[in-house]
């Protein structure tokens, strides 16, 4: 019996924010603070490389995405960050597993550090696939303005 082609599921909507609170009655998102723009002061004298090494940059960001997914079509999301010198850094993996009735979904990814090597606009590039053996395809990408200035 041949086995049914899995589906990745339809990308609605991603978003970068500081914050988001889900109404426990309602299930709905409030999204807070948007965050298109990251600017960070780095003290020469504190870090062990120079500036022109990946920096890791404590943030408190939330990469939240919307999907319509397949009743129980499992997937796994990959958030990988690439920097303007086109240098990728995988973020997140993880395999997301769809109970049963639901048909639209929302993955709420805390991202804690940033690996930043200079300034430009980075892209968060939201990938997914349905099964581990396809490769990833990217369902959205989500682009942030970094400036680094060194003191």
């Amino acid at each position: 019996m041949k086995q049914a082609k899995k589906t990745k599921p339809e990308h609605i909507w991603s978003l970068l924010c500081s914050t988001s609170v889900v109404d426990k009655d309602t299930n709905n998102v409030s999204v807070f603070n948007l965050v298109e723009q990251l600017n960070v002061n780095i003290d020469l004298t504190k870090i062990k490389n120079n500036k022109d090494s990946k920096i890791g940059i404590p943030v408190n960001f939330q990469l939240i995405n919307r999907f319509a997914v397949k009743e129980n079509k499992n997937f796994q999301l990959r958030i990988e960050m690439i920097s303007p010198d086109n240098e990728s850094s995988v973020l997140i993996e993880k395999d997301i597993e769809i109970a049963k009735g639901i048909t639209s979904m929302r993955v709420r990814n805390m991202i804690g550090v940033l690996p930043l090597k200079g300034s430009g606009t980075y892209h968060f590039h939201v990938n997914v696939r349905a099964d581990k053996n396809e490769d990833f395809s990217t369902a959205a990408i989500v682009p942030l303005g970094v400036t680094l200035n060194f003191q």
